[in-house]
Order: C-alpha cells, then structure tokens, then sequence
C-alpha cells in the first residue's frame, strides 16, 4: 500500500499536467498568430483607407481637368475649326485659349472623329520624360447629343495625383502608380516592381504588405507597401505579456495540482485499506472524514456502512438458525448493498472531479476493487437464502393483474368494502414477466387494502404508461400507516398484524425487484395508502433470480 501511494500521485499529476499544459500550449499558439494576424489586418485597414483618401483626391482633380478638357474638345470640333486644319494645327483663338489653360496638365491632345480618323493635335515642347496617363474624353454636340469623336489625351501624372501622395499617413510606407492595362510602373521605387504586384513579400529584411485600387477615369492602379513590423509590434508586445501571463498561471496550477494531489489521494488511500479490510472481515475498521465534500460524504457512507454491518451482526447472533438465514440476507442486502451502491456512486462522482474519467481510472481502483470485494460477500450471503429463478417470458401485465383483483374481491366482500379496478384491454400491456409471480404480487398488495378498510370503504386500481415502464397503483381509502412504520414496511419479518408474518410486501418487493421493477408506498393516518408497482416494458426474454 506504501508504494501505491506515489503511484497514484504520479498518475494523477501526469492527468493535471496534461490537462493544464496542452490548452495553454494552444492558446499561446492561437495568442500568437492572433496577434500577427491583428496587426496585419489593421495595417491594411489603414493602407486601404489611405488609398481611398487618394483616390478621392484624384477624382475630384479630374472633375475639373475633365471639363477643361471637353470645353477644348468641343471648340476643336467644330467644323470651321476642322476645315481650316489642314495641317493638324488648329488656329481657332478658342482653342488656343483652351491649350494654354491645360499648361502644366495636358503635354498631348488630339481630336479624333468616329471613323478613328485624327483631324488635329496638339503637342507640347521640352516635356522632358515626366510620366503622364493616356485619358480619352468622349465629345458630343451640345444641341444634338451626337457623338462627334473623342479627345486623347496625354496628362501629367502630377497634375492628377494630389499633392500629398507621398506623405500617406503610414510610416515607411511606399506608394506605388501603374498604368492598368500594361502594368508599368510611372513612379520610382525602392524594391523592384514586380515585388509589389504581389499580395505581401520580403524586402530589406522585412515582411511587407500591399493594398491596391484601381481607378477607371483617368485610368491608375493606385498601390501602397507598407512595412508589417510597425504595426505588428504592438500586437505582438501584447501576446508576449499574455504568454508569460499563461506560463504564470501554469506555475500556479502546478503547484496547487501537487497540493490538492497529495490532499486527496491520501484519504482515498486510506479508504481503500479500510476497504480492504472490511473484506477480510474487520468491521471495527474507521476512515477520517476529512478532505473535500465528496470525499467526506464517501467516508461517511463507509462508516455508517461498518456500524449497520456491527449492528446487524449484533442481532443475528441472537436468532435461531432458521430465522438466521432469512433476515441475515434480506438485512445484510438492506443494510449492506445499499450503502455500498451510495459508496459507488460517491467514488464515481469524485472521479467525474478529480479529472478525465479516461484519464483517471486507475486513481480510485483500489477503493472500488475493495467495494466490490464486500458485494461479492453480500452476494454470497444472499445465494444462501435464494429459493430459486424466475423464468421471464412475454406475457401480457393485465392477465395476472385480473386474476389478482378477481382472487381478492372476496376479501372487500367480507369486508363489505368496494374494489374498483380501471384495467386497459388484453393484449395492450407486454412485458418481460413471470405471470404466477406478479398474480403473487398484486394479490399480496390488494389483500392489505382490503384489511385495512372498514365496511363501506374503498379501493381502486389504475394502471399508466410512464416512459418506459408500466406503474399499477392500488390506492385504498384505510386506516393508513403511521409515519414512523412507513419505512419499515418493506422490510422482512416487520408487521403491524397480530397473526401476519411481515413478509408479504417483502415478496412483493423481491417480485417487483426480479422484474426490474420497483415498489412504493405513500400512506397517511386515516386517510389511506397508495402502493405504487412500477414494471418496465418489454425488451428480451431472460432468467431472473428470486433472493
């Protein structure tokens, strides 16, 4: 027993452990990428919404460059204008008014008519090699609405970009301008341009993000790279305090995991010897009723469970040997099987606690293995009165409970008492049952009632489906049973009758029992008693022992 002591503290900390460290490992995990995936998210929320900016910007400069340059469009096709071109070199003072008002924005204009034919144009000196955007603008006659050609037109990126492009608001960011159709670059860059067609990249030694709009009118494809380290950092700053946060806390349940080990495998150790030697038949045996509730309630349990063994056995060496066999099963089955079902049931509970029921299976063994040690005793001791099997086969509930209720209808008669039975028809109530026994039963039940009414006194059966079981009540309106005897009706040998044995509800009990059944008694003094049998359905035929 010594060496099983850090054999089962070593299991059950390897089950806490376990238990701790892989969610921690996981939200240290999902803490991190959650922070990179944060920073990035809002790095291109920002890149995104500075191009916006810009892009706005450019559409409210091409709004006016766009009306210089229809006004330009619709002098120049005019056909005087036209006709008096001959060399492409309109002399129209209109248009030249036009011309020298897009100084500084347009470095190239042409007038071409439906039919694609150029019918003048006009071109800039020493322009040098400052990037500009092809537009073409779609002129109409004023009165007509017809379409009388287009204007093409070279500007001047910077007369269409605002002024603070370059400044977007992100540090270190790059920005970036394409023509969309060829995808060449018209500003400068750093990093080669064919890094910022991606969605991020490697630069510099540093990872870069990209966010891209692309305009119609004039036609640019605005882009900005951004570093992700700057706005990354904060994000990650964060998940390194929430990881040392966790490790922290992993230090704390470590150490409270050893306490609470140590606290609760000793008193388990110590019921599992206490346990055992109960089995070996030291009933003198005691546990501490210390630690935690549950534990506290099994301890409990298992004294109370040694001081009903003492005293049962306290009275059975008082009897006969005949009555001794009798009472020694049906009270050590009373005494003894229920306390241990309730210490089952507890160790189950702490186990469902403590941790992992997969995990933790082998912390409570010894203190089962020893409960199932005393009911292997119990089973024994019940063999020795056992009288034999009963045979379960399908058989229809309302055939013996008829035949029940016909045996006892002598008894209210000479009782001049009224049994009143609500039966549902044959056929409708199937069941896995022994009919002899359950006529026993039913007969057992009514005989009571019927000793118990007085002339003109009633009685009545009912039967009702429940879920998966069929209860009969037999309700009568006697003398009823005084509380403090209520609860030892069921027991053998136990009677209120002058000339009765006490075990007449017992078989009733036993019979229901074998049936896997059960039987319940609600009574009050001077109103009557309600015996309820509860009976399940029918599943399979099988063979069930009387005790």
């Amino acid at each position: 027993m010594a060496r099983l002591l850090p054999d089962i503290r070593s299991r059950f900390m390897a089950v806490v452990v376990a238990g701790v460290i892989l969610p921690i490992a996981l939200a240290g995990l999902w803490i991190a990428k959650s922070a990179r995936r944060s920073g990035e998210e809002e790095l291109r929320t920002r890149a995104l919404q500075s191009l916006t900016d810009v892009a706005r910007a450019i559409g409210d400069r091409w709004v006016d460059q766009r009306s210089a340059l229809l006004q330009l469009g619709e002098h120049g096709a005019k056909p005087s204008v036209i006709a008096r071109a001959p060399d492409s070199t309109p002399l129209n003072p209109s248009i030249a008014r036009d011309w020298e008002a897009l100084d500084g924005v347009a470095d190239e204009v042409a007038l071409v008519d439906p039919s694609g034919k150029t019918h003048w144009s006009l071109r800039r000196r020493d322009t040098g090699s400052l990037p500009t955007v092809r537009v073409r603008v779609p002129i109409f006659d004023s009165r007509t609405g017809i379409n009388l050609g287009w204007l093409d037109a070279r500007l001047r990126l910077a007369a269409v970009l605002p002024s603070g492009f370059l400044w977007s608001g992100i540090g270190g960011s790059i920005p970036a301008v394409f023509e969309p159709g060829s995808g060449t670059s018209m500003l400068p860059t750093p990093m080669p341009s064919v890094l910022l067609e991606r969605g991020s990249f490697q630069w510099g030694g540093e990872q870069w993000l990209v966010a891209r709009r692309t305009l119609t009118e004039p036609p640019l494809q605005l882009v900005l790279a951004a570093p992700t380290g700057p706005f990354v950092a904060p994000f990650a700053s964060a998940a390194r305090q929430a990881g040392l946060a966790l490790a922290a806390a992993f230090l704390v349940s470590l150490v409270l995991a050893m306490w609470l080990t140590r606290r609760l495998t000793k008193p388990l150790l110590q019921l599992s010897t206490a346990a055992g030697a109960v089995a070996g038949g030291e009933l003198e045996q005691r546990v501490e009723e210390d630690g935690p509730s549950e534990l506290r309630r099994l301890a409990r349990a298992f004294n109370a469970m040694t001081d009903s063994l003492r005293r049962t056995l306290a009275e059975l060496s008082h009897r006969d040997a005949l009555v001794v066999a009798g009472e020694f099963a049906a009270s050590l089955a009373h005494e003894v099987r229920n306390p241990l079902t309730s210490m089952r049931l507890d160790l189950e509970r702490a186990r469902e606690r403590l941790a992992d029921t997969r995990r933790a299976d082998g912390l409570l063994s010894q203190a089962l293995q020893q409960i199932d040690r005393l009911d292997a005793v119990v089973s024994s001791a019940l063999r020795i009165a056992r009288s034999g099997q009963l045979k379960l086969e399908s058989i229809d509930l309302s055939e013996p409970l008829a035949s029940a209720v016909h045996a006892a209808q002598p008894a209210f008669d000479r009782r001049g008492a009224c049994l009143v039975s609500q039966l549902p028809p044959l056929g409708d109530m199937r069941i896995d049952g022994n009919s002899a026994a359950l006529e026993q039963l039913f007969l057992n039940v009514l005989l009571n009632a019927a000793e118990s009414l007085p002339a003109g006194g009633r009685a009545e059966v009912t039967v009702e489906a429940q879920r998966d079981s069929w209860v009969v009540r037999v309700r009568d309106e006697g003398v009823g049973i005084p509380a403090e005897q209520l609860s030892r009706v069921l027991e053998p040998f136990f009677t209120t009758k002058e000339t009765g044995t006490g075990l007449g509800l017992t078989v009733a009990r036993r019979t229901a029992e074998a049936h896997g059944g059960r039987i319940s008694l609600q009574s009050a003094v001077g109103v009557g008693t309600t015996v309820e049998i509860q009976l399940p359905f029918r599943r399979s035929i099988r063979l069930r022992h009387v005790s």
